[in-house]
């Protein structure tokens, strides 16, 4: 994902008001300037400002602080993946930690099964030669990611739930 053009930091705002929308949640630091009402940020993780060579321009650098700034100033609760996540944010951007919230992402392990009940959801899932029972990783091959390690651990977790199951990776290549 990049950032907003600046049409859409115009438009998106423009739409959502229009819908009455009162809420917004934004998956990403990135968040439409020209917001005004409510808004809730997810942070995943601040590694553009501490992995070296994670943004490969000055420019990148500084758009990326700016913009985690507006769109930490502006949320009125932030979102982040774990509680590591939420201390570097605190650290960064000298936010509060009662502002912050912590939502572990991952597998579902409840009692019951979690399935689609929309139609066409399955099909077009099939349309991939994605099967019922699935595992899903979205994001960017970046070394930082660890993907060989999610490999080695998924190779351990399919011998045991057996040939049915799938992993699925889907981003950019």
């Amino acid at each position: 994902s990049g950032p907003f053009s600046a049409l859409a930091h115009v438009e998106v705002p423009r739409a959502l008001a229009a819908a009455g929308i009162d809420l917004l949640h934004s998956p990403h630091f990135d968040v439409p300037l020209l917001w005004t009402g409510r808004q809730v940020t997810t942070i995943h993780d601040c590694a553009p400002q501490v992995v070296p060579g994670e943004l490969a321009s000055t420019r990148g650098m500084l758009y990326y602080r700016l913009m985690m700034l507006f769109a930490l100033s502006r949320s009125h609760a932030v979102i982040t993946v774990s509680e590591f996540t939420k201390k570097e944010v605190c650290r960064l951007y000298r936010i509060t930690p009662r502002k912050i919230h912590v939502i572990h992402t991952g597998l579902h392990t409840g009692g019951s099964e979690r399935r689609s009940e929309e139609p066409g959801d399955w099909e077009a899932l099939a349309g991939y030669g994605i099967r019922d029972n699935f595992g899903l990783y979205v994001g960017l091959p970046r070394p930082r990611k660890n993907l060989r390690r999610l490999v080695a651990a998924l190779g351990k977790a399919l011998a045991e739930l057996g040939p049915a199951a799938q992993f699925v990776f889907a981003g950019k290549a």
